[in-house]
């Protein structure tokens, strides 16, 4: 049984040989393994087309911030230029700013002239009152204040003033002036806002 059992066996080695190495050759041979070999190739091919179209883009890109917008804004600059620009822009928010003080002030005034006139209407004869006392501490100390802003505010207007007296021949000289005038005008409200703090505080000494 043993010789039938190994000569079955070389039999279907037999039967197998030949049609199994006929087809090696068809398989080194297939699409896959033909890619594997030309898939090097193909990569190489692939990055230089994407590298030139890279520098071309970038070529693309470059050009617009070389050109013309520089000569236009050099342009720009020359047509346009003034000494007074930083100047004019830090007048106009001292404008701003002192505009928006008067402001509060002149509501403040309003207010303390109603209390002043809550408090004469009340018998003073055996004295100030906590009341009076406090509008008078309030109205003393915003007094003060007014006064130190009235003082800083007119040393802004002569800075501004000495600028424009350096700069007759700038193109925003008469803007300048304009914001001077602007400032001087919140000044002089100012003081028309302490005349009336004074007032009261001169009633309330009576």
């Amino acid at each position: 049984m043993k010789r039938n059992v190994e000569a079955a066996g070389r039999n279907i080695s037999l039967a197998r040989g030949p049609a199994f190495a006929q087809k090696l050759p068809r398989l080194n041979m297939t699409p896959r393994n033909f890619f594997r070999r030309t898939q090097a190739l193909w990569t190489t091919m692939l990055l230089g087309t994407l590298t030139a179209c890279t520098n071309i883009k970038n070529d693309s890109a470059r050009k617009p911030t070389g050109g013309a917008p520089a000569a236009d804004t050099t342009a720009g600059k020359k047509e346009g230029a003034s000494g007074l620009d930083g100047e004019l822009a830090g007048l106009h928010h001292q404008i701003a700013v002192r505009r928006e003080y008067n402001e509060a002030l002149h509501v403040l005034v309003a207010d303390k002239e109603k209390e002043l006139a809550a408090v004469l209407a009340l018998d003073r004869s055996a004295g100030p009152t906590a009341r009076e006392f406090d509008l008078r501490t309030s109205v003393n100390s915003k007094l003060s204040e007014v006064d130190r802003e009235a003082k800083s505010w007119q040393e802004t207007i002569d800075a501004h003033r000495a600028v424009l007296n350096k700069s007759a021949n700038d193109p925003h000289h008469a803007d300048l002036q304009s914001g001077i005038d602007l400032l001087s005008e919140e000044r002089a409200t100012l003081l028309r806002d302490r005349v009336s703090l004074f007032t009261i505080s001169d009633k309330l000494k009576r």
